[in-house]
């Protein structure tokens, strides 16, 4: 598995693209997790992207998310369970 670390040195919260095939819209930053809109050029489909913001942080942020992403289900679960 390869990673990219992004670096924004930007002050503003604009769109930039690494490649032509995709723009990043930065949405928040959480810690060291950075949260990114993902939109590919041509055929418009959104994903959302999270990140290491530093490379300090690369193997928490990682295992963090990993561990997010392993307890998804058991999480939707529960919130179904949930009456508002």
């Amino acid at each position: 598995m390869s990673s990219i670390l992004l670096s924004l040195h930007s002050a503003d919260e604009t769109d930039f693209a690494i490649s032509d095939e995709i723009v990043f819209t930065p949405l928040a930053q959480e810690g060291s997790v950075n949260w990114f809109l993902c939109r590919h050029a041509s055929s418009g489909e959104t994903f959302v992207l999270a990140t290491a913001a530093n490379e300090e942080a690369l193997f928490q942020v990682t295992q963090r998310l990993k561990n997010e992403f392993s307890l998804r289900n058991t999480l939707y679960l529960k919130a179904g369970r949930l009456s508002l």
